[in-house]
């Protein structure tokens, strides 16, 4: 566990000393999954990790581009490119599904696929971001408070709800 601790460390002493936070968020990100995997509990050497980075960047962006990372690495990448039951890629008042990883419109939420965690246009786009950008780039975004919020729900709720903490 003390590996673990010293790597974290370390990527947070880069960003520090004027190296990219995104990368180091995703450094940590993967020391969280290795400690997990390895038995240990990875998010209590993380927490304090991330106050470097919130020198750099909002702490809720940083929270959601976490989560939903993690989630990917851990095998969980929701499937947020369309709509699950229409394939709509342009999709209006999505819904996301923490329980399933997918998102419906709005003409399609009501179809048991559990869909019951709200965005909006600009939070699901960022959700795509997260999943999909290189690790240079993963928090080179920026949401007004409503849609951070709505991203940053859903993230939590995602990681939650899969990992059954």
């Amino acid at each position: 566990q003390l590996d673990f601790a010293l790597e974290a460390d370390a990527a947070a002493s880069r960003a520090r000393k004027g190296g990219d936070g995104a990368v180091a968020l995703l450094e940590i990100a993967h020391l969280t999954t290795e400690a997990v995997l390895f038995g240990c509990d990875g998010f209590a050497f993380a927490g304090h990790q991330f106050t470097v980075l919130f020198e750099f960047f909002d702490q809720r962006q940083i929270k959601t581009a976490f989560e939903m990372r993690l989630m990917c690495i851990l095998g969980y990448t929701p499937d947020l490119q369309s709509c699950a039951v229409c394939g709509n890629t342009e999709i209006i008042e999505p819904m996301f599904s923490p329980k399933n990883g997918i998102v419906c419109c709005r003409e399609c939420r009501k179809t048991g696929l559990e869909a019951t965690t709200g965005l909006c246009t600009d939070s699901l786009k960022a959700l795509r971001y997260i999943t999909e950008a290189e690790p240079k780039r993963i928090l080179a975004y920026k949401l007004a408070d409503k849609p951070a919020d709505r991203a940053a729900n859903a993230a939590e709720v995602y990681l939650l709800t899969q990992t059954g903490i």
